[in-house]
């Protein structure tokens, strides 16, 4: 029933499925396979207008005033805030139960519930201040078309664009006025957006549009396919974010004895190449378990290089009768598993050293090479290994204990544990 133009932005990415986990004594990391990986569950937000006009989330409901037969004022609530909704080009108007844009000379008819083209008319939509601890993963709205319209559709993370896209429908008048055959459901999903964002803007670029609550719709969503209330899916806030040649400190919370940094260098996005300085987001996530910290980077259909730089401090050492210490170890575990349930494998030493320095001229030839990382002729991983340590060192602290120190380069996403 739909078209669609894809915009994917140049310096942007989406996201798919890699987890690390910091532990008192280790890191470890899920598979790229299969679905986006989330910490936490999700749940849907839902625009409801018609019958009743409100927002509603769990057990809370925000609420929508309306006049109807003036088609504005329409104000959301903020006692709960779940949702914020910004008009661009005028202010919020209603009609037939959906949201568009009142400028100057629409009166209170069809056009003040509209967004035109012509005028430069949009809605946004951000989480509301009760929800400013959450990101949006995926939306399904209930978008009405009319006059052979387009709508850019941009997504925002912390005010700045993750993706883009542009919907129409079938026009050149996307159906009659009065009936249900104009109404079309947006799936971000379905239409290939796997961005976290906390804000969506809906711009007319032809045409006009209405944003449907759904009650004259006839399509259930997807995310809650038990109505057509337009939805927003929504999971627990990534506590930050790292770029290409950017580090990230990674603790755990209440434990002091393991910190680290991670840094992203090299990214192939959709096998178009190895991308080394463009700016690409990579939300991760510590409200896990306890003592534990997950890093979720963002990553669909993509390879992605890193190193890991950790210190463990306190670690229990062992030294032989020459006074050399034995202790320091590091296993990796292919499958990701954090139980090593019958031993990890040795983490081998790398053939070489990285270029981490951003400013080495050689630091983009470097990263960017399609088969493991050189150095002169020699690949940096041993033969069979997706990482190696290049540094590693103890300092006693004490009577048996000590500070470990390592460096690590990796191409997957093995788990890793200190010995």
């Amino acid at each position: 029933m739909t078209g669609k133009k894809r915009a994917r932005l140049p310096i942007l990415i989406s996201i798919a499925a890699l987890i690390a986990v910091i532990v008192p004594a280790g890191l470890a990391s899920g598979s790229h396979d299969g679905p986006p990986v989330i910490v936490g569950n999700t749940s849907v937000v839902l625009l409801n207008l018609g019958d009743t006009d409100n927002v509603t989330w769990t057990d809370q409901t925000q609420t929508i005033t309306t006049a109807r037969n003036k088609c504005t004022p329409v104000t959301f609530g903020t006692s709960p805030e779940l949702l914020s909704v910004t008009p661009i080009g005028g202010d919020l108007g209603i009609v037939k139960d959906g949201l568009g844009i009142q400028s100057q000379g629409d009166g209170n008819s069809g056009p003040c519930g509209q967004a035109e083209a012509e005028d430069g008319e949009g809605i946004a939509i951000a989480l509301g201040s009760t929800l400013s601890g959450y990101l949006i993963q995926a939306i399904d709205v209930d978008l009405e078309l009319k006059f052979d319209a387009e709508v850019e559709i941009t997504y925002y993370h912390n005010g700045q664009p993750v993706d883009s896209d542009t919907f129409d429908g079938m026009g050149p008048d996307d159906g009659p006025d009065s009936a249900d055959l104009d109404n079309y459901r947006y799936n971000s999903e379905q239409e290939g957006i796997n961005a976290f964002f906390d804000e969506v803007v809906f711009v007319a670029l032809a045409g006009a549009f209405s944003l449907e609550a759904g009650v004259d719709g006839t399509e259930n969503g997807l995310l809650d396919t038990s109505n057509n209330s337009s939805q927003f899916e929504i999971v627990k806030a990534f506590e930050g974010e790292i770029t290409c040649g950017e580090s990230a400190d990674i603790g755990i919370p209440g434990v002091d004895t393991t910190y680290g940094t991670v840094t992203m260098h090299a990214l192939n996005l959709d096998g178009a190449g190895w991308e080394t300085t463009d700016c690409i987001m990579k939300p991760y996530n510590s409200a896990t378990a306890e003592a534990a910290l997950a890093f979720i980077p963002e990553l669909e259909n993509s390879e992605a290089r890193y190193t890991l730089e950790v210190t463990v401090e306190n670690q229990a050492i062992t030294q032989d009768s020459n006074g050399t210490i034995t202790s320091l170890l590091a296993e990796y575990n292919l499958t990701g598993d954090l139980s090593f349930p019958s031993g990890g494998t040795p983490v081998q030493r790398c053939q070489g050293q990285p270029i981490i320095d951003q400013l080495d001229v050689d630091y983009d030839a470097f990263w960017s090479q399609n088969s493991p990382v050189q150095v002169g002729e020699v690949d940096l991983l041993p033969t069979g290994e997706i990482i190696c340590w290049y540094l590693a060192s103890v300092t006693p602290t004490g009577i048996d204990v000590g500070t470990e120190v390592w460096g690590f380069l990796f191409i997957d996403d093995p788990s890793v544990r200190f010995k």
